[in-house]
Formats: C-alpha cells, sequence, structure tokens
C-alpha cells in the first residue's frame, strides 16, 4: 500500500494514520509519502516504514490574483507530484493507494493513471476537509475525482453523511480509529484540585480562548470551587502561545492555568488528570475520547463535528455553548459518576476494516 499523507508532522490525523498501519501491518506492507520533511519522517521510519518526500501542497492552495484560482507554477507541482507519485507506486509494486485526509489529490490522481483501487481516509469534519477549495481551484473536479475511488472511510457519523449526500454512489463507510495506549499505574495527585487537561496541537482551532473564558466566568461563579488547567503540547505558533499568556494574565488565571509546549507521551501526561476538555473546531475526537477513557479520565467535548456518538453516559459530557461549558466547570452540570464504559469495540471495528478493504 502507497498512502499519502497530508502533512508530515505529528498531526491527529497522522497519528491516527499510523495506528491504523500498526493495525494492518500484518495484512500489508505500507509505504508512505510526505510532502515535506517533519517528525512523522522519524516516528514512521522508527516503527519499520519506509518514506518518500514528494512535494505537493500546491493542488489546493489558490493564489490570489490569479484568475483561474492558482499559478502555472503550481499547476506544474502538482502534475510532476503525480509523476513522482506513480514513480513510487510503480517501484512498491503497490495493489493500493491511500490518501490522508481529502487535501492532498495528487494520489488519487496518481491511483487512476495507474488504475490502482483508490482509499479516501477523511479524518475531519471541519477545516481540513471542507475549508479547502480542491481540484485546480475547482471544488466540483475535486468531488468528480473522489468519485472515482473505491472506499471512502470516515471516523465519524457525521461525515459519513455528508459525503453519503455530497456522493451517493460511492461506498462510504464510518470506521472509529485505532487507538493504542500502554497502560502505566495511577498518577493522579491526592489532592482535591479538579484537574482540567486540554492536550494536543496548540493552535487557534482548537479552542483554548473559549475555554479559558469560561474558566475565569466560572470562578466567579463558583469561587470556592478548586480548578486547574493545563494546556499541554506541541506548538509551531509562537505568536498565539503569547497570545494565550496574555489572556490568561487578562483573566487573572496565572495561577490555575500553565501552558507546557513540546511533544509528551500520552500515556505520562493523561493519567495525571481528571478531565479532558476537547473545544475544537475541527477535531477529530473520537480518538481523543478513546484516548481519555482508556486512561481513566473523563471528558468535555465541544458538540461540533466529531464523534459525538462516542459518548455516553459514562464517559463525560457534550457541550453547546460557552454558556454551557461555564456551567459545567462551575459545577451546575455533574460529570458523570463511576468508571468509563465504552460504547464500541476495537476489534469490531478492525475487523470490519479489514473486509471492506479486502474486496476492493
Amino acid at each position: 500500500m502507497v498512502w499519502l499523507a497530508h502533512e508530515a508532522n505529528m498531526s491527529g490525523a497522522n497519528i491516527a494514520m499510523m495506528e491504523y498501519a500498526l493495525v494492518l501491518k500484518d495484512e500489508y506492507d505500507f509505504h508512505f509519502i510526505l510532502p515535506h520533511a517533519g517528525n512523522m519522517r522519524n516516528a514512521l521510519e522508527n516503527m519499520g516504514f519506509a518514506t518518500t518526500i514528494i512535494h505537493q501542497y500546491g493542488w489546493a492552495v489558490p493564489v490570489p490574483g490569479k484568475r483561474t484560482g492558482i499559478s502555472w507554477r503550481v499547476k506544474l507541482r502538482s502534475l510532476k507530484a503525480i509523476r513522482d507519485t506513480c514513480r513510487v507506486c510503480k517501484k512498491e509494486k503497490a495493489t493500493m493507494v491511500f490518501t490522508n485526509t481529502q487535501i492532498p489529490f495528487t494520489a488519487a490522481v496518481a491511483a487512476n493513471k495507474l488504475n490502482l483501487p483508490h482509499v479516501w481516509w477523511l479524518h475531519e469534519f471541519g477545516e481540513e476537509d471542507f475549508g479547502f477549495t480542491i481540484g485546480f481551484g475547482k471544488r466540483d473536479i475535486g468531488d468528480r475525482l473522489m468519485e472515482k475511488s473505491r472506499l471512502i472511510i470516515c471516523n465519524s457519523e457525521a461525515i459519513k453523511r455528508k459525503f453519503a449526500f455530497r456522493m451517493p454512489g460511492v461506498h462510504i463507510e464510518r470506521i472509529y480509529q485505532p487507538v493504542s495506549f500502554k497502560k502505566r499505574a495511577e498518577l493522579k495527585s491526592t489532592t482535591d484540585i479538579i484537574k482540567y487537561l486540554m492536550f494536543g496541537q496548540i493552535v487557534a482551532s482548537k479552542g483554548h480562548k473559549e475555554v479559558l473564558e469560561a474558566l475565569a466566568a466560572a470562578i466567579k461563579i463558583a469561587p470556592l470551587r478548586k480548578m486547574a488547567l493545563h494546556i499541554k503540547g506541541p506548538s509551531e505558533d509562537e505568536s498565539y502561545v503569547d497570545s494565550l499568556r496574555s489572556l490568561i494574565k487578562a483573566l487573572d488565571l496565572q495561577d490555575k492555568v500553565i501552558i507546557d509546549t513540546g511533544f509528551f507521551e500520552k500515556e505520562t501526561v493523561l493519567p495525571l488528570y481528571d478531565v479532558l476538555i476537547m473545544a475544537s473546531k475541527a477535531e477529530a475526537f473520537g480518538r481523543a475520547i478513546i484516548e481519555a477513557g482508556k486512561a481513566g479520565l473523563k471528558v468535555i467535548v465541544k458538540n461540533n463535528g466529531g464523534a459525538p456518538e462516542l459518548m455516553n453516559t459514562t464517559n463525560g459530557l457534550l457541550y453547546n455553548s460557552p454558556m454551557e461549558l461555564t456551567a459545567i466547570l462551575a459545577g451546575e452540570i455533574a460529570m458523570p459518576p463511576g468508571p468509563v464504559v465504552f460504547n464500541y469495540s476495537e476489534e469490531t471495528e478492525m475487523s470490519n476494516l479489514k473486509n471492506y478493504l479486502a474486496i476492493l
């Protein structure tokens, strides 16, 4: 299998891609195409997967001021990426081609040229899959290209419904992502502080400012409620982190909130906390809900895309507005008691996935 990643850093979609590959490696050999150098390459090669870098971002990036929306230089870069992807497929004797998220179309075009089965893996409900103009600046071209693929795999019912409506003739399935999690000993402290965590990429789309403002409002409602919020994860946008620190100071939350940037092992970090907060505008939070549950955390999740169907009466709360989040943080809406109980079977999900791929 040749698999094209949409970018080469440790994004949520790429982490999911690696999890799928680890589950499928006994049945299939993989070769990954990355659009640039990044920490994904080391991670993949440490797992024993081969990689090739082929620059191919231009396909999805409109050029302002151009009538066609895309410059000839960008078009040529995309055509070169298609040619190079065909070469990789031939060299690796590929029998199937995968594309990770909707942004890069070059592998799909290469698969069509070589008459190989192609599969889309769509991990996001919002910005990743619906915020870009695809196909040399024309969305209808993008849709027609997608309709030539044998299978679309979505990670939530919301994404499946959206694409099933747009492309009723395409085979579309929903698979919840596999999540590897190495159990560790209990690490939570014995204090009575309710410890909230926002974990993952520190970027504007993840909703940190909304959570900080809700936390400040909750403290005014319940000043005696002991709360702490830690924001931990990689960041390539220093100005955004600075803006968060400024907001923390403006809201007088210096003694409540800590920001730590960098890469952290989930098995080491998650068990330290009580509740994981996900406030993203476009989050593949199905995997995050499962990770939190495996670590023993409850979750507070913004009901905005993602996989809310993975929420149940044991694992946390969905919220629909900043006011509702404030009420949860203030203790006016109680978290469900007792241990987390999953409402899905990972073994069943992976068995279904293998069956879908086997018949392509």
